[in-house]
Protein backbone atom coordinates (compact mmCIF):
# COMPACT_ATOMS: atom_id res chain seq x y z
CA UNK A 1 0.00 0.00 0.00
CA UNK A 2 0.97 3.88 -0.16
CA UNK A 3 0.01 6.74 0.24
CA UNK A 4 0.75 10.29 -1.39
CA UNK A 5 0.65 13.74 0.33
CA UNK A 6 2.08 17.36 -0.83
CA UNK A 7 3.23 15.51 -3.78
CA UNK A 8 5.33 12.82 -1.79
CA UNK A 9 4.86 9.21 -2.40
CA UNK A 10 5.36 6.55 0.63
CA UNK A 11 4.96 3.35 0.76
CA UNK A 12 3.27 1.33 3.80
CA UNK A 13 5.35 -1.82 4.22
CA UNK A 14 4.05 -4.49 7.31
CA UNK A 15 6.13 -7.23 7.99
CA UNK A 16 6.86 -10.01 10.68
CA UNK A 17 9.73 -9.06 12.85
CA UNK A 18 11.60 -12.31 11.38
CA UNK A 19 11.30 -10.08 7.67
CA UNK A 20 12.22 -7.53 8.83
CA UNK A 21 15.44 -8.25 10.24
CA UNK A 22 16.33 -9.88 6.65
CA UNK A 23 15.23 -6.53 4.74
CA UNK A 24 16.97 -3.96 7.28
CA UNK A 25 20.13 -6.19 6.67
CA UNK A 26 19.84 -4.71 3.00
CA UNK A 27 18.25 -1.44 3.75
CA UNK A 28 20.38 -0.09 7.01
CA UNK A 29 18.43 3.16 6.37
CA UNK A 30 15.17 1.54 7.32
CA UNK A 31 15.68 1.38 11.10
CA UNK A 32 14.89 4.88 11.10
CA UNK A 33 11.64 4.74 9.11
CA UNK A 34 10.00 1.84 11.15
CA UNK A 35 7.70 1.90 13.99
CA UNK A 36 6.23 -1.21 15.96
CA UNK A 37 3.52 -1.76 14.33
CA UNK A 38 1.70 -2.81 17.66
CA UNK A 39 1.75 0.22 19.91
CA UNK A 40 0.18 2.17 16.61
CA UNK A 41 -3.08 3.86 17.53
CA UNK A 42 -6.46 3.04 15.38
CA UNK A 43 -6.79 7.35 14.81
CA UNK A 44 -3.66 7.69 13.46
CA UNK A 45 -3.14 10.43 9.97
CA UNK A 46 -0.68 11.39 7.74
CA UNK A 47 -0.36 15.12 7.97
CA UNK A 48 1.71 17.96 8.60
CA UNK A 49 2.53 20.10 11.73
CA UNK A 50 -0.14 21.80 13.96
CA UNK A 51 0.06 23.72 17.02
CA UNK A 52 0.69 21.76 20.22
CA UNK A 53 2.34 18.61 18.39
CA UNK A 54 4.71 16.53 20.69
CA UNK A 55 7.61 14.51 19.89
CA UNK A 56 9.33 12.52 21.82
CA UNK A 57 12.97 12.23 20.93
CA UNK A 58 14.89 9.14 20.00
CA UNK A 59 17.91 8.60 21.70
CA UNK A 60 16.29 10.25 25.02
CA UNK A 61 13.02 9.99 26.82
CA UNK A 62 12.35 13.56 26.74
CA UNK A 63 9.31 14.20 25.34
CA UNK A 64 9.38 18.19 23.35
CA UNK A 65 7.18 19.91 21.20
CA UNK A 66 7.64 19.81 17.61
CA UNK A 67 8.28 23.34 17.31
CA UNK A 68 11.02 23.25 20.00
CA UNK A 69 12.53 20.21 18.38
CA UNK A 70 12.60 21.67 14.77
CA UNK A 71 14.23 24.94 16.04
CA UNK A 72 16.82 22.37 17.94
CA UNK A 73 17.40 20.75 15.02
CA UNK A 74 17.86 24.35 13.13
CA UNK A 75 15.06 23.04 10.21
CA UNK A 76 14.26 26.35 8.46
CA UNK A 77 10.58 27.50 9.03
CA UNK A 78 10.09 27.43 5.46
CA UNK A 79 10.22 23.84 5.24
CA UNK A 80 8.70 22.91 8.24
CA UNK A 81 5.55 22.98 7.14
CA UNK A 82 6.59 20.44 4.18
CA UNK A 83 7.77 18.10 7.09
CA UNK A 84 5.13 15.20 6.28
CA UNK A 85 4.37 13.36 10.42
CA UNK A 86 2.76 10.30 11.01
CA UNK A 87 1.06 11.39 14.22
CA UNK A 88 -2.35 10.63 16.40
CA UNK A 89 -3.66 13.84 17.68
CA UNK A 90 -0.91 15.69 19.04
CA UNK A 91 1.44 12.41 19.61
CA UNK A 92 3.84 12.51 16.56
CA UNK A 93 4.67 8.72 15.64
CA UNK A 94 7.17 10.11 12.79
CA UNK A 95 8.58 13.21 11.33
CA UNK A 96 9.84 12.99 7.45
CA UNK A 97 13.66 13.34 7.42
CA UNK A 98 13.78 12.64 11.53
CA UNK A 99 12.94 9.27 12.60
CA UNK A 100 10.48 7.85 14.84
CA UNK A 101 9.30 8.68 17.78
CA UNK A 102 10.89 6.26 21.20
CA UNK A 103 7.32 5.20 22.13
CA UNK A 104 6.69 3.90 18.75
CA UNK A 105 10.44 2.13 17.88
CA UNK A 106 10.96 -0.86 16.68
CA UNK A 107 12.21 -3.18 19.83
CA UNK A 108 13.37 -6.56 21.36
CA UNK A 109 9.44 -6.75 22.15
CA UNK A 110 7.80 -6.24 18.77
CA UNK A 111 6.27 -8.67 17.10
CA UNK A 112 5.18 -6.66 13.36
CA UNK A 113 7.27 -3.83 11.95
CA UNK A 114 5.62 -1.52 9.63
CA UNK A 115 7.91 0.61 7.66
CA UNK A 116 7.76 3.77 5.57
CA UNK A 117 9.36 4.24 2.40
CA UNK A 118 9.54 7.16 0.29
CA UNK A 119 9.06 6.27 -3.29
CA UNK A 120 10.83 8.47 -5.87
Amino acid sequence: DFITINNKKISLLKMNIDEFNKYKKINNLVFNNSLDYDTIPFNRVFRTRKSGDVFTLPKRNVTKSLKKYFIELKIPQEKRDEIILFASGSDIMWAEGIGVSKKYRVSENTKTVLVLEFQK
